[in-house]
């Protein structure tokens, strides 16, 4: 059946419908067998075929499957030796290659023109190149090619010149170092390396370089730190988005007079560090004192807690407030700080400000602020998976164990008692048989105490001491009480009646 002649007969039928067809091929077995088929196979099956016949799948591997091929055959990875025909090939004409990747005619010799060779007389475009660029950028090299690459560059003339032209003036070191650079090629190099991700390894030896630099310069010129500060400021202000480091949590320390405060952002919680390792600093409170200020945009008057009231050993106190340096230009909380210091300046306290450049230092290093980020979010996430489990555990408890209760007669009171399944199987586990409480005499889930227990020696006479007056009289003038060993208070009727009224005296006075 060819394709046309499927057209017209399937028509009606959807591509995802089963169709009945038959395979044409001369040695299928049985002849006239009926397929059942998908519609859309059905139809790629015959366009594969030239569109003259459709040919099921186990003919197709039969007959015209290329590794049933007599003869040589090309799906293997047996080494042979190729030679290139190209007449104008450099070096060995022969090189090995697997028989598997050999395209060529199966006929001895083996002839494939080689990947030099076919590139000879090619224009390669800026788009191929910046592919090829792509593709190679990140490949780890082994020893190996390394030194292979430096042995050739080192006898190629025509590679090393090529290898200089490709060099930024005063960037490296060699015949362009110390070479002053123009404001072009530190535009350059600024935008090739932003956003470039290094590995930990380079870190380290970028690092131990500067360190290097700066042991021989004699350090940062007063000129280059304030280069470094204006920078880190405009990082600061451009780059760092505080609204990504809005998490919340407890902060534990023995400085806190309460042993524990909240932080409402991982810039607070960086100045809790600070003043914990401050030794100047006795202690310090949260969002102690509140103050009055004048909203401009709602244009009211509102209430703002200042952040931390720090005492020191000297006896001296100062507030602190903790923001972020972008925010410093918003009106409301230029409002807030203007409010801040009038407070300060009225109970005779020092105002602070605290940014980014009083918590993580004046160079921006986005990889420890990484680092210190995710020990905050490990920390918050440990406490709160500490609150949900024993949120599971109690909810747990409630809805399984607390429900679970077993009904059993007791021998010893001679009345049926009503425990958890779990204080049953533990009883059982621990004595070899069921102890009720007052059998035991002491609250299940304790250790008996056998030498605090005492014996009542009116007993025989129906009658038992009093606690509290100390009188001996009978058991009808004890109220019952079933945690007690013999099922009575301690304390006679009149005395308790007498507790219970002084009590509540007390309490209408």
């Amino acid at each position: 059946m060819n394709i046309e002649e499927f057209k017209t007969k399937y028509a009606a039928f959807k591509d995802t419908d089963k169709i009945q067809i038959q395979c044409d091929h001369h040695n299928h077995i049985p002849f006239g067998e009926i397929i059942t088929i998908g519609k859309q196979p059905a139809k790629r099956n015959i366009l594969k075929s030239g569109g003259k016949e459709f040919i099921c799948r186990q003919c197709f591997m039969k007959y015209n499957n290329p590794v049933n091929k007599i003869g040589e055959k090309r799906q293997d990875d047996s080494i042979i030796e190729v030679f290139c025909p190209c007449q104008e090939h450099n070096g060995e004409p022969s090189r090995q290659m697997k028989k598997s990747c050999y395209y060529g005619s199966m006929e001895t010799p083996y002839l494939q023109i080689c990947g030099s060779c076919v590139q000879k007389g090619r224009e390669i475009s800026d788009e191929q190149k910046e592919r090829i660029r792509l593709s190679l950028t990140g490949i780890k090299r082994s020893d190996e090619f390394k030194e292979k690459l430096s042995v050739y560059m080192k006898n190629n003339p025509e590679g090393i010149a090529r290898a200089k032209s490709n060099l930024i003036p005063g960037s490296g070191g060699g015949w362009n170092e110390g070479l002053n650079l123009s404001e072009e090629t530190k535009q350059k190099m600024s935008e090739s390396h932003m956003g470039k991700k290094f590995s930990e390894e380079h870190c380290q030896k970028i690092s131990e370089g500067r360190k290097k630099m700066l042991e021989e310069t004699g350090g940062f010129t007063p000129e280059h730190r304030m280069k470094l500060s204006r920078a880190t400021i405009r990082q600061y202000q451009n780059g760092f988005d505080p609204k990504t480091h809005h998490i919340r949590g407890v902060h534990h320390s023995t400085k806190i007079p309460s042993g524990q405060g909240v932080f409402r952002s991982s810039y607070e919680k960086k100045a809790f560090m600070i003043l914990d390792n401050d030794e100047s600093v006795v202690s310090y409170e949260i969002e102690k004192i509140t103050i009055k200020y004048f909203n401009p945009i709602k244009k009211i008057d509102s209430l703002y807690v200042i952040d931390i009231l720090v005492k020191h050993k000297d006896g001296t106190s100062k507030l602190i407030e903790v923001k972020p340096q972008s925010w410093l230009l918003d009106p409301v909380i230029q409002a807030k700080i203007e409010a801040g210091k009038i407070k300060a300046a009225e109970i005779g306290l020092p105002f602070e400000v605290w940014t980014e450049m009083n918590l993580f230092g004046h160079v921006y290093n986005k990889k420890n602020m990484k680092l210190f980020m995710d020990k905050i979010l490990s920390e918050v996430d440990k406490n709160r998976r500490i609150k949900i489990s024993s949120e599971k555990s109690k909810r747990y408890y409630h809805t399984h164990i607390a429900n679970d209760k077993i009904t059993l007669f007791c021998s010893f009171c001679n009345e049926e008692h009503t425990p958890l399944r779990l204080t049953h199987d533990k009883n059982i586990a621990r004595n070899g048989r069921y102890i009720c409480e007052r059998e035991g005499g002491h609250i299940a889930g304790s250790r008996p105490k056998p030498h605090l227990q005492k014996n009542n020696p009116h007993v025989a006479d129906g009658k038992k001491e009093c606690v509290n007056c100390l009188q001996i009289l009978e058991f009808k003038l004890f109220s019952p009480d079933n945690t007690k060993r013999d099922g009575l208070c301690g304390r006679c009727k009149e005395c308790r009646s007498k507790k219970a009224k002084e009590k509540y005296n007390k309490k209408t006075k």
